[in-house]
């Protein structure tokens, strides 16, 4: 899994970083993928541990997906979100907004969480 080498995603990460600015930004374990969603009037950040992927043709199971945390959590927006909650559990997440990005902090992702922004 040529794909899965540290130097590779690195490199991958300077080149995309030089071009492209995201609306979402994470500074989480490279463990961690994230795809941004919208639905009913919200962004819904999805933070997905891939630890336990399995990324060799033979491999034993996976019994334990060990947490990642804490995640540092940046969204652009012209206007400061109402309430960012994370699901599930609808805990809402403090974060702070200034010139357009949030800022706010996931302690702990087990295996699945959604950082929902509501307007």
């Amino acid at each position: 899994a040529v794909s899965h080498a540290a130097p590779v995603r690195q490199f991958i990460r300077r080149v995309v970083d030089r071009v492209f600015t995201p609306l979402a930004q994470v500074d989480a374990p490279p463990l961690v993928e994230t795809v941004l969603r919208r639905k009913d009037g919200k962004l819904l950040l999805h933070l997905v541990n891939c630890s336990g992927m399995q990324v060799a043709t033979e491999y034993a199971t996976v019994d334990l997906v060990p947490a990642a945390g804490p995640l540092r959590i940046g969204l652009r927006t012209p206007n400061r979100p109402a309430r960012v909650m994370l699901e599930p559990g609808g805990r809402q997440i403090a974060g702070a907004w200034k010139d357009g990005l949030w800022t706010g902090v996931v302690d702990r992702l087990e295996t699945h969480a959604i950082v929902a922004f509501s307007s």
